[in-house]
């Protein structure tokens, strides 16, 4: 765990090392993509639960938030989660997480390419819900912030398609981003700590 304190230069600088780092932020993402989060298929709604349980969750939890888990009202449909946290302060944080929203598609990803699977090809990182809210989520665990969604993807990125993908120097500038938008809602001498986990 690397903490920095006082200057936005130390926390830029903790935040894209862990964003290059062996077990940072891909490590991570490869962990939410493996999911088979495919929400509109009746036999993975086990699989839902264990991803709010096991994934979205404790990245929640970690970041200060009392968590519930609800059964959804329409049957077949999987869980709802409510992540809450109270900083005592008028300021409101809304975390959100969900399931895809659309079958992965196998057989239609170029490269045989698996969809569950991180693939690293050139600058592109393809994957599941690589471009969605998992990417989100990672960074609100890297950097212990929370933050609720940025558009960290570009246009030609097939989210929610089949060769859904990022482009690795946009999440790097993407990471930089949140961590600069963070750092300013700080106190007036923003002395905001950023504590990176990788």
């Amino acid at each position: 765990m690397t903490k920095c304190k006082g200057c936005l230069k130390d926390a830029l600088q903790a935040a894209v090392s862990d964003y290059e780092a062996p077990k940072g932020y891909f490590s991570k993402l490869s962990k939410l993509v493996s999911f088979r989060t495919e929400s509109q298929l009746p036999e993975r709604t086990p699989i839902l639960y264990e991803y709010v349980s096991n994934a979205i969750g404790p990245l929640f939890e970690e970041l200060g938030y009392s968590l519930e888990v609800f059964e959804n009202l329409i049957k077949g449909f999987g869980p709802i989660i409510l992540a809450e946290r109270n900083e005592g302060a008028s300021l409101t944080v809304l975390g959100y997480g969900h399931g895809d929203v659309i079958h992965g598609q196998e057989s239609q990803w170029d490269n045989n390419r698996n969809p569950w699977k991180l693939s690293f090809e050139g600058d592109k990182v393809y994957g599941r819900e690589t471009a969605g809210s998992n990417m989100t989520e990672v960074i609100q665990y890297d950097l212990k912030i929370p933050i609720v969604w940025l558009p960290l993807s570009y246009a030609g990125c097939s989210q929610h398609a089949p060769n859904e993908h990022i482009i690795k120097p946009l999440m790097r500038e993407g990471i930089r981003t949140v961590t600069e938008i963070y750092w300013n809602l700080g106190e007036e001498n923003n002395s905001r700590e950023v504590i990176l986990t990788s």
